[in-house]
């Protein structure tokens, strides 16, 4: 039977797989509904849609009551969002309407880094040192507390936004000075309205491999569906990521098995119980450190590579499990697959180079351009470029061929 369901979009905190979750929701013949405020000019995908809730979906009050109207006269079977900035009205949504979704407890458990943390220690999970900063001059005693290098960070922002590292006292003391204006200037303040703007998580630095996990999690039971390796080590002060390969071609079965279990322990030990979490580490040897819980669909790629590498969708996972549908996930092969991200840098794009060379390259399997010439960029972090996805034979093979990529295309700014 054909059911609905209701798409909630908001704006900011990197690029969701929202294309990937209408082409499902379409090819399944499902009625789709969007729940969206109109001046957010998020129109990309307003084609599939059928119906428009519009909404400021970042009031979650304001949010519950026009859905509510919407259901008096409509069905709503699920509700679901690849945002993150509405992970939590989500959940709450759902719960509000008798609806399956995500536990609103556990949407807050990782939306608040700060929560997170001290959640997973109170359940005996290995955590990095870590500390609340209610005002800058707090990061003095967290020096001390936590020794250098440090990270601070918002509690609720996404995609790396205003994540700091604190080098030395030097540095120190220049980022107690500017804490304020880091987050004001983060592109994450152009797209909502921060309730907890006085407050920052400060954690000891974790050195190692960055790698992403991504969980499918039906009825409290945790699927592992791929293990991302970032490649580069991040350790600039944006944080931008540039890469991503599954499988690792770094990562022995034993460290893979183990990142596995501990993220089923982490997923348990918060409550997740339905939907897709993207969880992130540090591994350095056998050490594996948790960087932090994220209650949806990675961004950027993840989710197309994930859906290259192992052939399960996993928009396709959420919204079977909202809808209370089966899922059945069998990964028979691991095709390995690779995607980057040539960034612009700031300012207006004057001419890309490149783009032809890179569309003949051995192994290209999905290549996107998100900004164009005449584009003005006003922040790194939102220069996401051009986004592109290799396979090779193997995990190496793919991530050279990516590399290449990003070498090849060279951004004129002025």
């Amino acid at each position: 039977m054909r059911k609905t369901v209701l798409v909630v979009i908001a704006k900011g905190g990197g690029h969701y797989p929202l294309k990937q979750l209408m082409e499902y929701l379409f090819a399944a013949g499902h009625k789709i509904v969007f729940a969206k405020n109109k001046n957010d000019n998020l129109n990309e995908f307003d084609n599939y849609a059928e119906d428009m809730i519009d909404v400021d979906v970042y009031n979650v009050d304001s949010l519950i009551t026009e859905v509510t109207e919407y259901k008096v006269k409509n069905r709503i079977d699920a509700i679901v969002t690849v945002n993150e900035y509405a992970v939590e009205q989500t959940a709450i949504l759902c719960s509000a309407l008798g609806l399956k979704g995500l536990d609103v407890g556990a949407a807050k458990r990782c939306r608040n880094k700060y929560l997170t943390r001290f959640c997973l220690s109170n359940k005996g999970i290995e955590q990095p040192k870590f500390g609340l900063v209610r005002k800058p001059q707090d990061l003095y005693e967290m020096a001390d507390k936590l020794g250098y290098p440090f990270i601070v960070k918002p509690m609720n922002f996404a995609g790396s936004c205003a994540v700091t590292k604190v080098q030395d006292e030097t540095a120190l003391r220049e980022i107690v000075k500017n804490l304020y204006d880091i987050k004001k200037n983060a592109p994450s303040n152009e797209h909502f309205m921060d309730p907890i703007k006085d407050y920052w998580l400060a954690e000891q630095y974790l050195s190692g491999a960055e790698i992403t996990v991504e969980c499918v999690v039906d009825k409290g039971e945790a699927h592992i569906i791929a293990i991302h390796d970032k490649m580069v080590l991040n350790d600039y002060d944006d944080f931008l990521e540039q890469y991503a390969v599954t499988p690792s071609p770094r990562l022995s079965e034993e460290i893979q098995q183990k990142i596995a279990d501990r993220s089923r322990e982490i997923l348990k030990a918060l409550e997740y119980d339905n939907g897709i979490a993207h969880i992130e580490y540090r591994v350095e040897g056998e050490k594996l450190g948790l960087l932090e819980v994220n209650a949806r669909i990675g961004g950027v790629l993840i989710a197309a590579s994930a859906y290259n590498s192992t052939r399960v969708n996993l928009s396709e996972c959420l919204v079977k499990i909202s809808l209370g549908e089966e899922i059945h996930i069998n990964v028979s092969e691991r095709i390995p697959t690779a995607f980057c991200t040539a960034f612009t840098g700031v300012g207006y794009v004057k001419n890309i180079r490149g783009i032809e060379e890179v569309k003949g390259m051995d192994g290209l399997v999905y290549m996107d351009q998100w900004i164009k010439t005449g584009d003005l960029i006003e922040n790194k972090m939102d220069g996401y470029g051009i986004v592109l996805m290799y396979q090779g034979q193997d995990s190496n093979e793919a991530y050279k061929r990516a590399s290449t990529a990003v070498a090849t295309i060279v951004y004129e700014m002025e």
